[in-house]
C-alpha cells in the first residue's frame, strides 16, 4: 500500500513539474528559427571594428614624493637611503623598506592590503619617487595604499 501511495505521489509530482515547464514555455516569446538564422548571418558579415588606441591624456599625479629608505637603518641611526642593490638584498631578507617624503615616513602597501617592499626595491636609488594612492594613518603610522609608482622629475 505504501509503495502504491509513493508511486502515485511521484507521478503527481512529475505531472506538476511538466505542466509548470510547459506554462513557462508558453509565456516566453518564441521567434522562428529562420529569423534567428538571418540575424546571425547579417551580423557575421559585418566587419569587426578595430579598437582604437587610447590616447594618454592624463599626467601622473603623485600624492607623495620621496626616497626609498630602510627602516632598519633608520632605527640604528645610520643613513637610511638605500641603493637598488641594497634594497633587493633587504627584500630577500624580509627587512622593511619605506618612503621618506620631507619629514614624514610612509609605509607602502599595495591595493591588496599587503606590504609592498618589492615594488619599492625596484625604485630604490631614485631621487624623487612619486606614489599615487590613498593615505591613511593606522596606529600612528602613515600608510599609503599605492595604486601607481614612478619616478618624478
Amino acid at each position: 500500500m505504501k509503495k502504491i501511495i509513493g508511486l502515485f505521489s511521484l507521478f503527481a509530482f512529475l505531472f506538476v513539474v511538466v505542466n509548470a515547464q510547459e506554462a513557462v514555455k508558453k509565456t516566453l516569446p518564441q521567434e522562428p528559427a529562420e529569423a534567428t538564422k538571418k540575424t546571425l548571418t547579417q551580423e557575421a558579415t559585418k566587419p569587426v571594428a578595430q579598437p582604437q588606441k587610447a590616447v594618454k591624456t592624463q599626467q601622473f599625479k603623485a600624492d607623495v614624493t620621496g626616497q626609498v629608505i630602510s627602516l632598519t637603518k633608520l632605527a640604528m641611526g645610520a643613513d637610511p637611503v638605500v641603493t637598488k642593490a641594497e634594497a633587493d638584498e633587504m627584500v630577500r631578507k624580509n627587512q622593511p623598506l619605506a618612503l621618506k617624503a620631507a619629514d614624514q615616513i610612509y609605509l607602502v602597501y599595495n591595493t591588496k592590503n599587503a606590504f609592498d617592499g618589492r615594488s619599492l626595491a625596484k625604485f630604490a636609488g631614485v631621487q624623487n619617487l612619486g606614489i599615487a594612492g590613498e593615505i591613511r594613518y593606522i596606529n600612528g603610522f602613515a600608510v599609503i595604499f599605492a595604486k601607481q609608482m614612478q619616478p618624478v622629475e
